[in-house]
């Protein structure tokens, strides 16, 4: 826990002396709260993402910033293309089944070449709203502080979400990651509750939603 915290506090300072504000983000997938919002051609994707063990109260250094929104979640950058031109300098492009620990970053990240974000709470049911067609994920970052270069530990994406055409929920399952008090990811693990899940959509949505199950695929280390 010292050592992430004596490093949050290097990027805090190198930020406080670049004077650099942060990059805009994609535009965001929206949250789904009721059917009458999901328009003709969108899809609603469900799942869940965990972080084990959790973070700590006081790990993310965003209080008062523009990331506090960001506060205990997952930032997913996507594309409707694996030909989306990923810096390989932050490895964006990691398979699940790797292992990555990114905290410093040398060079500006650049959020334009990605066509949307979506903001996951770890550890709660999330429903977004998407083309119904495939997507990629192509990047996942998790904010520690509000630093122009630093301060972000990515999660290994790489993942197709595999939307058809006319589906109307899409459960892509809980993907677990597990990290070292680094905040080093050392395995990742994809569960299904596919059973739970569909019965708490057929709570919040109607026992008349469609579901369909399209997990994403991680072998974990």
């Amino acid at each position: 826990m010292f050592y992430i915290l004596l490093r949050s506090f290097f990027v805090a300072f190198f930020f406080a002396v670049s004077g650099c504000a942060f990059p805009s983000f994609p535009p965001l997938m929206p949250a789904v709260k009721d059917l009458s919002s999901l328009p003709p051609g969108k899809t609603i994707i469900f799942g869940k993402i965990e972080l084990i063990p959790p973070l700590s109260k006081g790990a993310q250094r965003i209080k008062g910033s523009r990331l506090q929104a960001y506060e205990n979640k997952a930032a997913l950058l996507t594309s409707s293309s694996t030909l989306v031109k990923a810096n390989e300098d932050y490895r964006y492009r990691l398979s699940l089944s790797s292992s990555a620990n990114q905290f410093f970053m040398l060079k500006e990240p650049v959020y334009d070449r990605y066509d949307k974000m979506i903001e996951i709470m770890f550890g709660e049911t999330f429903y977004v709203m998407a083309e119904d067609k495939p997507f990629y994920v192509v990047a996942s970052e998790v904010y520690m502080n509000d630093a122009r270069w630093f301060g972000r530990v990515f999660l290994p994406s790489g993942y197709k979400v595999d939307i058809k055409s006319g589906d109307e929920a899409v459960y892509v399952g809980t993907i677990r990651y597990y990290r070292n008090e680094f905040m080093d990811i050392v395995s990742v693990d994809v569960v299904d509750e596919y059973e739970a899940e569909k019965a708490a959509i057929m709570v919040k949505f109607g026992n008349k939603i469609r579901v369909r199950k399209a997990l994403v695929s991680a072998k974990s280390k």
